[in-house]
């Protein structure tokens, strides 16, 4: 059976995968390693078990469905007229374009993250990796 395929925005100075800090909060709080992980959102805050689900969607904000390479983003923001919408794993949307030769990705509240390392291949997709938390 065939994996499904997912393509991640990496945070930059995170160095966890979202399940790893979502599972990393527990009745107690967090470990150590989710509350370094998630500094760039708003702290150990974020690590409360009141706030798992908002943690669980502002990181699945940064994934979308599909095996989507810098090729394929790229060719899609160009047969947009030079945008490409992407509906995130979260539900909502981010908005894909070219500034020069970089892809920048507007999130729902008019932030603008720049991709600064495209397609590193993992066994379950690719990510890209990018400079700002995306919020929905």
């Amino acid at each position: 059976m065939k994996k499904s395929q997912l393509t991640a925005l990496s945070l930059i100075g995170m160095g966890m995968s979202a399940c790893a800090i979502i599972n990393s909060v527990s009745a107690k709080g967090a470990d150590k390693s989710g509350s370094a992980a998630v500094s760039h959102i708003g702290g150990a805050a974020m690590l409360k078990p009141e706030n798992k689900a908002k943690l669980a969607g502002i990181l699945t904000y940064h994934v979308v469905s599909g095996n989507v390479s810098a090729a394929d983003l790229t060719k899609m923001i160009k047969d947009g007229n030079g945008k490409a919408t992407l509906k995130t794993v979260q539900g909502e949307e981010l908005t894909a374009a070219l500034k020069g030769k970089k892809v920048e990705l507007t999130d729902v509240k008019g932030n603008i993250a720049e991709v600064t390392q495209a397609d590193v291949k993992q066994s379950n997709g690719v990510i890209h990796v990018i400079n700002k938390v995306l919020m929905p």
